[in-house]
């Protein structure tokens, strides 16, 4: 399960990397349509000045705007505060630049405009209200230092920098409160598809083990040797097929019960497991009493003594006073691609009907005639 606050931030960033590009756009459009309007509109003596610092403003922000789109997904949290306070630090004191030039009321009305606009792109609550203050109080202190308290205008740009903060505020806790809604709804869709992942996952595992011995069942033996005998093709090296069958096996259910045939199963499974190497061979229940051995690179003579070890290490084992001993049949070739896997099983199963033919308790070996 994702952390909450790294799968917060990380949402948080992706809504400012969309959202910050087009608001830097909007605020070029907005100063450059003033720096335009404000030679026809304005009247004289400032309309040239204040179409100056329009026009510079404008470029400000289409400046940020071609940032924040060459940055994209580089662009960091420190980068968006720091985009952020600059547009909104410049679009306020043009607004006030306005105002000392003018003192129009309108002009001060463009605050409120600019502070829910922020709220819409934000930052942390923490940051964001504190940077509302620090706007504010700069703002307060710049009218308090010119004594420009007895002029309407600023008193009118004051409030509505104070209206326009603690609305920008509601509005930006309000989104937040939305993107953590949003977040803990992503974190618990994650969680339900991991436990489901995970559901699958040991499905999948269960289906090719056999649920009595813990080991590979006949499924997983199928697809193991068809993807171990396109390697030694491709690697020209041999494989090796070992069938196991325990000797006598329906006297332990008659004698002692299904229960007890059911351990010597397992017991056996076990014994013959330790055998193998773990890292390139694979023992399996192949069904009933049978087990078989998929065993690459190995040549005959070593794999006839592979076979003839787990005879041993069985016959070594004694269950509810009875010995345990089991027939092996083995093969082994070099295939080629012409050659054909059924019959590498057929030859171990020959090689297993020989073993038992001749007493059982024994491995024998077949002679390949398959892929030299």
């Amino acid at each position: 399960m994702h952390n909450f606050n790294e799968l917060f931030f990380r949402e948080h960033q992706k809504q400012m990397r969309k959202t910050l590009p087009s608001f830097s756009k909007a605020l070029f459009c907005f100063y450059a349509i003033l720096a335009c309007a404000h030679p026809f509109f304005v009247p004289p003596p400032h309309q040239w000045s204040m179409s100056l610092i329009s026009g510079i403003s404008a470029i400000i922000f289409m400046l940020c705007s071609v940032y924040v789109r060459h940055k994209d997904q580089q662009l960091s949290e420190k980068n968006i505060v720091v985009v952020i306070c600059t547009m909104a630090i410049l679009a306020i004191a043009n607004t006030f630049l306005h105002l000392v030039l003018t003192t129009d009321l309108l002009q001060s009305t463009n605050v409120l405009f600019i502070c829910v606009a922020l709220s819409a792109v934000g930052f942390s609550i923490r940051a964001f209200l504190i940077f509302l203050i620090f706007i504010n109080c700069s703002w307060l202190a710049i009218v308090w230092f010119f004594n420009l308290t007895s002029d309407p205008a600023f008193t009118h740009f004051v409030f509505t920098m104070i209206i326009g903060s603690f609305i920008s505020a509601l509005l930006a806790r309000t989104r937040y409160k939305l993107l953590q809604f949003s977040v803990m709804e992503i974190m618990r869709r994650k969680d339900v598809e991991t436990k489901l992942q995970v559901a699958n996952n040991l499905l999948s595992k269960n289906a090719n083990l056999d649920p009595l011995t813990g080991l590979p069942n006949r499924r997983f033996y199928d697809s193991f040797l068809k993807g171990k005998w396109q390697e030694v093709i491709e690697s020209k090296a041999s494989i090796s097929l070992i069938i196991i069958d325990i000797d006598h096996f329906k006297t332990f259910n008659d004698d002692y019960g299904h229960q007890v045939g059911d351990e010597v199963l397992v017991v056996v499974g076990k014994t013959l497991a330790q055998c193998i190497r773990a890292s390139t061979d694979l023992i399996a229940r192949y069904g009933g009493e049978e087990f078989v051995a998929i065993v690459p690179n190995m040549s005959e003579h070593k794999t006839l003594q592979l076979a003839e070890r787990m005879r041993q290490q069985i016959s070594a084992l004694e269950f509810k006073s009875k010995q345990i001993t089991i027939s092996l049949g083995s093969a082994t070739v070099h295939p080629d691609q012409t050659s054909d896997l059924a019959s590498l099983f057929k030859q171990a199963d020959q090689a297993l009907y020989d073993a038992k033919a001749q007493g059982r308790n024994r491995a024998c070996h077949a002679k390949s005639d398959l892929g030299k």
